[in-house]
């Protein structure tokens, strides 16, 4: 099960993975205005070129947790 802890955020900038509502994943790859109610679950720390890499019409992203000693990464394929 995901955590649920939402934090209201005014804006939201590139980077973070947020469970929306009680079951979906969003990716910011770029800075949102809009912000809302979100459960921060992860944030990909290199977003340079993300938005241009995810502006085609079909695009598969894959997210991969891999444990590392004490830390736990998320790994972001796409193609």
């Amino acid at each position: 099960a995901l955590p649920e802890a939402a934090e209201d955020f005014s804006t939201v900038p590139a980077g973070p993975l947020v469970l929306e509502g009680t079951g979906g994943l969003r990716l910011f790859y770029q800075e949102s205005p809009a912000g809302g109610s979100y459960t921060p679950l992860a944030t990909l720390r290199e977003t340079e070129g993300l938005a241009q890499a995810l502006a085609g019409e079909s695009v598969e992203v894959t997210l991969q947790l891999v444990t590392g000693g004490k830390n736990l990464f998320c790994l972001l394929t796409y193609s």
